[in-house]
């Protein structure tokens, strides 16, 4: 009687059910790692998106004029403010049927322009509209309305920008508005707070307060 080769039927399927048992525990091993890899991956892509907006945010705000700066607070978090754009000095025409500036400082550029600016002065609370035009050797302020021009001082201006707009709403989106265009920075946010803190601080003399404005971003992971 010749000896039975290979396995019997119990046999084998304990060989199949031990492969399966092997076969699914190698998986798992090689599953984690990897699953942990994209985790950190879309983490990391997060993190990074955080970081860039919060950047973007703080650069303008390093800039911005400190009395535009407005904070509104409900459904959206909204921060509203004007950017400087340059400063300078200028001297005051008073022959000119509008208020226009001869500016002092190194504005004017190799090829003529003319644009829209708000302008801040010093010595002023209130903004106000003007034009900037620039010529080859000369660049002049033309104002909408009056300001208390002296032609004896060089007056102290700020070209600001147009009203630039940052919200962020309960759709997890912080997006940002500047002349009629909208950019999203970031669309997982999951809670957005702007804060508004004044310090008051002694440095010899003079006493300054600068505004230090918190905006935590709470990043919420959807991987």
């Amino acid at each position: 009687m010749n000896k039975q080769r290979g396995f019997t039927l119990v046999e084998l399927i304990l060989a199949l059910l031990i492969s399966a048992i092997m076969a699914g525990l190698i998986v798992e091993i090689i599953a984690g790692p990897i699953n942990t890899y994209f985790w950190v991956s879309a983490r990391t892509l997060l993190v990074q998106d955080g970081e860039l907006a919060l950047d973007t945010m703080q650069t303008e705000l390093n800039a911005a004029w400190p009395q535009t700066l407005q904070l509104n607070t409900g459904r959206n978090e909204e921060i509203i403010f004007h950017k400087i754009i340059d400063e300078g000095y200028a001297l005051a025409d008073l022959n000119q049927i509008k208020p226009t500036l001869t500016l002092l400082t190194k504005l004017a550029p190799s090829t003529d322009l003319v644009q829209d600016y708000y302008i801040a002065f010093s010595d002023q609370k209130d903004l106000i509209k003007g034009k900037l035009i620039q010529e080859k050797n000369k660049a002049t302020l033309v104002l909408e309305k009056p300001h208390p021009l002296d032609n004896k001082v060089p007056l102290h201006f700020y070209l600001l920008s147009d009203p630039i707009l940052y919200q962020c709403d309960d759709k997890g989106l912080l997006t940002r508005h500047h002349n009629g265009q909208t950019a999203l920075l970031t669309n997982q946010v999951k809670k957005c707070e702007f804060t508004r803190h004044k310090i008051r601080l002694q440095m010899g003399t003079k006493v300054k307060e600068p505004i230090i404005m918190t905006m935590p971003l709470f990043i919420e992971a959807k991987v």
